[in-house]
């Protein structure tokens, strides 16, 4: 996902996690960064979700780490 965004890629990995969205961003970086916070909401449901499948928990974390780096 980050390889085809280009605003993505562009982003300070120390930038600030924020809930809304600045208006002079583009539909599509919008687009992308909704898809984003959408992916990391699917693994984290998953991931509260009471699990015995070991290999499932450790993809989760390693989706997880890659999502959120």
């Amino acid at each position: 996902m980050f390889d085809k965004s280009p605003v993505l890629n562009e982003l300070d990995l120390a930038a600030p996690v924020t809930a809304h969205l600045s208006p002079e961003i583009d539909p599509v970086a919008t687009q992308d960064l909704q898809h984003l916070k959408q992916c990391i909401s699917v693994l984290f449901a998953f991931y509260r979700r009471p699990l015995k499948d070991e290999e499932f928990i450790k993809y989760l974390q390693l989706w997880l780490e890659r999502m959120v780096r």
